[in-house]
């Protein structure tokens, strides 16, 4: 459990699993690694960046309350859900599939890439441009 309440940087990394919770109230970068699986979520109330990856599947769960870019990546399959309450951009990348949400409700971009199958759901209720491929 990291917390860094006024920002800066946190970097958490469990090369074996485990569950991994950043929270960043007032921004900054989150940069969290679980290479063999397990639970990631991130919070990030108010902007940031946050980088997520889970090389072999398992749960990420990203959440940006007032915006920003929000990137995931879960490159054997997995489950990836990503909130973006007031707009900014997500971009969600399974390549081999599994199951992409992602909920932008007041606008902005989101793209979904999933090469081999799998389910994408986009939800955009007050407009914005939603990208989704499944080739």
């Amino acid at each position: 459990i990291s917390v860094v309440p006024t920002g800066r940087v946190v970097l958490s990394v469990v090369p074996t699993g485990g569950v991994v919770i950043s929270v960043v109230p007032t921004g900054g970068v989150v940069i969290s690694v679980v290479p063999t699986g397990g639970v990631v979520i991130f919070v990030v109330p108010r902007s940031g960046v946050v980088i997520s990856v889970v090389p072999t599947g398992g749960v990420v769960i990203s959440v940006v309350l007032i915006g920003r870019v929000v990137i995931s990546v879960v490159p054997t399959g997995g489950v990836v859900i990503s909130v973006v309450p007031t707009g900014g951009v997500v971009e969600s990348v399974v390549p081999t599939g599994g199951v992409i949400v992602s909920v932008v409700p007041r606008g902005g971009v989101v793209i979904s890439v999933v090469p081999t199958g799998g389910v994408v759901i986009s939800v955009v209720p007050t407009g914005g441009v939603v990208e989704s491929v499944v080739p």
